[in-house]
């Protein structure tokens, strides 16, 4: 059926004059470089495609012998296997379950999924991302840790055990009147609740009842933060996302944040950059802000994530908002040349291959 999406996506690809149908057809399961297509074609999200095909498009180049799996590879040995995570994980939950790697109660997140993928394959085989790298993915607990192993600079944060009764006033008194509880296992701004009241800790409670641990986080007063893209210990990209309202609200552009692709601290570069290596991922975006948007202050790292959907430039890439266009609104756009998906495939067929230069490295 020729939905809506496949026509924009067979028009871009034809206007590029890229070759999807063999990617489209490609089943070779003997090649050395094997990408694990866990979403069936019919339904295949949009980002995932393009994700899978840009680095099908990178392997090809590199050495032209890639094959397309839809199954766990569980037997295969010597191969450089690639995937890229996504929340749709239904299919890679059976193939898991399927083949006795893991059973429902280890897979009750994405990332537990892909942890379980990772460990059983790399033992034999190269995989990309590596355990290492997919533990930051949507996993607040493990990153937290981690930056608190490296000293990394974060707001303060308290993590409870589900085990123990959590009181809003000893939360108060460690975190101010009111905090962030973060989900440990969201992305973006859709797991960030604010805090202020016992009432507001019971119904978190009530609705994370299969959580282990919460996360519980100072806010920082501040309108803006810096997301900064890191590919091969390089910054590849970076804005600014700034809230126009008084009160704190997350700066995700879907709650109307205004976006700058030109300034930058350079003060603080060398800082993020010697953070960023301290990881040992190929590569990451960091979310950024300073106390009181001051940056005489040292910088708090909120997040880092090894995969994500980045703003596109719209300077780089010539778009023009129309008069009372947000950002935002653009972001909703996809019917023509110019809209943010066209311009979004162009932005990812150039981060996949920044992406496949540093994982090449490894290899």
């Amino acid at each position: 059926m020729l939905t809506k999406r496949n026509f924009l996506s067979f028009t871009y690809l034809l206007k590029r004059n890229l070759p999807f149908i063999p990617f489209l057809l490609n089943r070779n399961q003997k090649a050395k470089n094997l990408i694990y297509v866990y979403e069936g074609f019919n339904d295949i999200s949009t980002e995932f495609f393009y994700k899978c095909f840009f680095l099908y498009l990178e392997l090809l180049k590199d050495n032209g012998d890639v094959g397309i799996i839809t199954k766990l590879p569980a037997n295969v040995t010597n191969r450089n296997i690639f995937f890229y995570p996504l929340n749709n994980v239904k299919n890679i939950k059976k193939d898991l379950m399927k083949n006795k790697i893991a059973d429902a109660e280890q897979l009750h997140y994405p990332i537990n999924c892909f942890q379980c993928l990772t460990k059983h394959l790399e033992s034999k085989n190269n995989i990309y991302p590596s355990t290492s790298t997919i533990s930051f993915w949507e996993n607040k607990l493990f990153m937290h840790e981690r930056f608190a192993d490296l000293n990394i600079n974060v707001p303060k944060t308290i993590i409870l055990d589900n085990t123990k009764n959590i009181d809003f006033n000893d939360l108060k008194s460690e975190l101010g009147e009111k905090f962030l509880f973060k989900h440990p296992h969201s992305a973006g701004s859709s797991g960030l609740i604010e805090v202020s009241s016992q009432e507001d800790i019971e119904a978190i409670i009530k609705a994370n009842s299969n959580l282990h641990k919460f996360i519980f986080q100072k806010i920082i007063n501040m309108r803006k933060d810096l997301r900064v893209i890191l590919i091969d210990d390089k910054i590849v990209a970076h804005y600014w996302r700034i809230n126009p309202h008084k009160e704190w609200k997350p700066t995700s552009t879907s709650f109307g944040s205004t976006v700058d692709f030109i300034s930058f601290p350079e003060a603080h570069k060398k800082l993020i950059l010697d953070t960023f290596k301290k990881l040992k991922i190929p590569q990451g975006a960091f979310d950024i802000c300073w106390e009181n948007d001051d940056l005489s202050n040292k910088p708090f790292f909120l997040e880092v994530s090894p995969f994500f959907q980045p703003n596109p430039n719209i300077d780089k890439f010539g778009v023009n908002l129309k008069t009372n266009q947000s950002y935002g609104d653009w972001k909703k756009t996809s019917l023509w040349e110019g809209s943010y998906a066209w311009v979004q495939r162009d932005n990812l067929l150039e981060f996949t291959s920044n992406y496949f230069k540093a994982i090449k490295k490894i290899k």
